[in-house]
Formats: structure tokens, C-alpha cells, sequence
């Protein structure tokens, strides 16, 4: 007998997301890591459903070669709605992308120099970081970055007509990744 096995990216990553920002807080030092991990993991999730939608639906554009904002405002074209980086939730999308870069093309390990305050300082050597790592790669960030991307995502799905029965764990949260049929 052969079944055919599925394996459904994005809702891997947002069951992951979602079992983190569940846990009650622990006030470890670990936080800022774990925060930093799931906020890849949160970029690679918007992408991926991006990726998913642009196959599905046949849109014109190399998903490997091009910008995820491409791929959204091609994705919004569907259903003639534009792109408005400045609103939500994209801005939420944009800030997330800036931080996934920042976290994966790092030069050093020497973030910068923080003042007293709480404040970053500009020297010779370091600049201003483009994030504010405390503030940005923080359990409560990484919260607030999730229920953004799932209204991003039902925004996607609803530009391109799709069924949206497919597309319900957007609303329940009940990831299911895998399915054999």
C-alpha cells in the first residue's frame, strides 16, 4: 500500500512559535536566545506560506530569487490590494525581516557598546545595532510578532481567494504538520 505523505512547513514553525510564547515566563538568562531562534523561525513560517501560495496560485515570480516583500505585493495583487510597509501588519513583517537579517548576516559578535541608561553608544568600532536586541529578542516581542504574522497570513490567503477551510488553523492554532493519506 502507498500513501502519500504531506508535510506542511509553516505550521511546524508557528506550533513551535506558539508552544514558546505559551509557557509561562521564566526569567531565564536563556530568554534572549530562545526569543532570537523563534524569531528565524517566525520569518521562515511568513515565507513559507508566501512560497505556498505563489505555487498554488501560479503567480509570476522565482520564489528562491526573490524578496519576500516581492512575493507579498505580488501575492496582494490577486486580489488588487497594495503593499503599505508602513501599516499592520506588514510593518510587523518588515521589522521581523530586519531582525532575521540582522540575526543571520552578523560581522561579530561585538553587538555594540550600551551606556548607561540603557542606551547604545557609537564608537569607532560599533555602530548602533539596527535592533534593539533586549527590547526586540524578548518573549513578549516574540508574542505580539506572532499574532501579527497570523493576521498577515489570512490576509494572504483571503488576496488570493483561497479555501479557507484549508487555511484554518490561522484562526484555531491547531498546527497539524504532517499528514499521511
Amino acid at each position: 500500500m502507498t500513501f502519500r505523505y504531506y508535510f506542511f512547513v509553516e505550521q511546524a514553525f508557528l506550533s513551535q512559535v506558539k508552544q514558546f510564547i505559551d509557557l509561562p515566563a521564566s526569567g531565564d538568562d536563556d530568554e534572549m536566545e530562545k526569543s532570537a531562534m523563534h524569531v528565524i523561525v517566525l520569518a521562515a513560517a511568513i515565507e513559507a506560506l508566501v512560497n505556498s501560495l505563489v505555487i498554488k496560485h501560479q503567480i509570476s515570480v522565482d520564489i528562491s530569487k526573490t524578496e519576500l516583500f516581492v512575493k507579498i505585493e505580488r501575492v496582494l495583487g490577486c486580489n488588487d490590494e497594495n503593499l503599505d510597509k508602513g501599516s499592520a501588519p506588514w510593518q510587523y513583517i518588515h521589522s521581523l525581516i530586519r531582525a532575521r537579517n540582522w540575526l543571520m548576516h552578523y560581522k561579530n559578535s561585538s553587538v555594540g557598546l550600551l551606556g548607561a541608561g540603557g542606551k547604545w553608544l557609537e564608537d569607532d568600532v560599533n555602530r548602533i545595532p539596527k535592533i534593539d536586541p533586549d527590547r526586540f529578542l524578548s518573549k513578549s516581542n516574540v508574542r505580539e510578532l506572532y499574532v501579527a504574522i497570523l493576521g498577515a497570513m489570512k490576509r494572504l490567503v483571503l488576496a488570493c481567494q483561497s479555501e479557507l477551510d484549508e487555511y484554518e488553523y490561522l484562526d484555531s492554532q491547531d498546527y497539524q504538520s504532517v499528514l499521511v493519506g
